[in-house]
């Protein structure tokens, strides 16, 4: 799920505003929780996000010289030959260092060396400076020195080979060996069809909290408006997974939170792949049909394959009990397709319709699907997605009109439920 307007993002830092309660998690809840991403920027521009001035008609002064130029040095340095050139910016009560990536009269945004995107009002600003070179992504290391900086020593920091976890002391690490697989089950799904990935260009972070009274106290401060649903989120703008914990005599993840994680991660790497533009606006559908397919540890559908009897057992019992639903078959394909309203409205709906068109353009269309795909992900950064648009998009990526299509569909489903 895409989650709406919201206050600026957790940024490196909030362990250090979290109450860590002592008291467990219920482990049960976990079946009946939603795994979120957070990205949207037709939304984003939040009120409150912006702080206020103090001396307010002396600041208002200064603050429109230093926003005049530091406008003016964007656009200079966007003209100049760095690709991605490198300022200092200090704020009312912050520093950052980054390079710009889109800037307007309401909000400015910068990528940080560790991954993170940094949303300020340009009012804020009190003085900035170019420096020498351009952003380089930070190391692995240089990432676990900043992360064992944010996080006390109730937390241990494991390096994998593509991943940094930070988990509770006292538990055991039931991360690392799922989060690997999932990469390699990801990379192998496009490879095998020749789908170029992007390589990862910042260390993937991924955050386990000891309970889930602390999961939510981070949603929260987050700017999610109800956390109470949520059992896991990728947050768009640190980068960051953000989990908790499972009961700690557990030597391995239950299977609500092996698929909360596999889902997760999943955006983490559509959206630092390539797959997902990460910076711009994809289509919740899309961005959540593409999560669930990778969500039980098994090779998801074949880009190729058409016999809905080659699909694991487990992966298509995960389907087809979420395709049970109240309502299931009600949503139209249209209305799927051209906004994201639905998801707000009818989640449940909204998951299993996404995940259920998501795996018959698959299998029915694989090359159009992949089509799909890039065309979205080449949208101009940081620019709405109007829903004449995005309809334009899917019936340009797709043959016949939505109401073939539709019809289609809805055979698909009745067959993979016969065939069950």
């Amino acid at each position: 799920m895409f989650q709406q307007a919201r206050p600026l993002a957790v940024t490196p830092g909030i362990a250090s505003q979290l109450e860590i309660p002592q008291t467990p998690g219920n482990s049960q809840e976990f079946a009946n929780l939603t795994p979120i991403c957070e990205v949207d920027f037709e939304r984003d521009l939040c009120p409150g996000l912006f702080q206020p001035f103090q001396h307010e008609a002396r600041m208002k002064y200064l603050a429109g010289i230093t926003t005049w130029h530091f406008f003016t040095v964007c656009l200079l340095l966007q003209a100049g030959s760095s690709a991605e050139p490198l300022i200092e910016v200090h704020l009312q009560n912050d520093r950052i260092t980054g390079t710009p990536l889109h800037w307007s009269t309401q909000r400015v945004t910068m990528l940080t060396a560790n991954g993170a995107r940094r949303d300020f009002s340009p009012n804020t600003v009190q003085r900035f400076g170019q420096l020498n070179g351009e952003l380089i992504a930070s190391t692995q290391q240089q990432v676990w020195q900043q992360l064992r900086t944010e996080f006390n020593s109730r937390f241990l920091i494991t390096a994998t080979e593509h991943y940094l976890v930070v988990h509770p002391a006292n538990s055991v690490n039931r991360w690392s060996k799922p989060l690997e697989r999932l990469y390699s089950d990801f990379h192998g799904f496009f490879q095998n069809h020749e789908y170029p990935l992007s390589k990862t260009r910042f260390p993937l972070v991924v955050i386990v909290l000891p309970n889930r009274a602390a999961l939510l106290q981070a949603a929260a401060l987050n700017g999610h408006t109800d956390p109470r649903k949520i059992a896991g989120y990728y947050c768009d703008r640190s980068n960051r997974i953000w989990i908790h914990d499972s009961p700690r005599h557990a030597r391995q993840l239950s299977l609500p939170a092996h698929v909360t994680l596999r889902h997760e991660a999943t955006h983490q790497l559509a959206f630092n792949t390539g797959i997902h533009q990460r910076f711009g606006t994809t289509p919740r559908w899309l961005a959540e049909g593409l999560a669930m397919l990778f969500e039980m540890p098994q090779q998801p559908v074949d880009f190729q394959t058409r016999d809905s009897q080659s699909e694991s057992s487990p992966l298509k019992t995960v389907f087809l009990n979420r395709s049970n639903s109240p309502g299931f078959g009600k949503l139209s394909l249209e209305l799927l397709i051209s906004s994201d309203a639905v998801f707000q409205q009818m989640p449940d709906l909204a998951y299993t319709q996404s995940a259920t068109l998501t795996r018959f353009l698959i299998r029915t269309y694989p090359m159009r699907y992949q089509g799909f795909l890039k065309r979205v992900a080449a949208r101009p950064r940081f620019t709405p997605y109007a829903a004449a648009t995005r309809r334009r998009d899917f019936t340009s990526s797709f043959p016949g009109n939505l109401a073939l299509l539709e019809s289609q569909w809805r055979a698909f489903l009745s067959t993979s439920r016969e065939n069950s």
